[in-house]
């Protein structure tokens, strides 16, 4: 949804059924750096792309209604 990357969720409830239903879950703290935060107007300038790498290192998107299915988007490896 937000593009290329490694995605981080706030809460491991809103995350199990992702990946397919079928991937693992990690718990990890993250060097976020550049930080782009974007609500759901925005998504369609994001969605399937990597145009924000360029300038920004993670995306953070705010959901509007529920705040623990808010994610985190990330290309840095550190």
């Amino acid at each position: 949804m937000l593009g290329h990357g490694i995605y981080f969720a706030r809460s491991i409830f809103h995350t199990l059924f992702n990946a397919r239903r079928d991937g693992a879950v990690i718990c990890a703290e993250m060097l976020m750096g550049r930080v782009l935060a974007i609500e759901n107007d925005e998504l369609e300038n994001v969605s399937n792309t990597n145009a924000w790498h360029q300038t920004f290192d993670t995306i953070y998107y705010r959901h509007p209604r529920q705040p623990l299915r808010d994610e985190f988007c990330s290309i840095r490896n550190e």
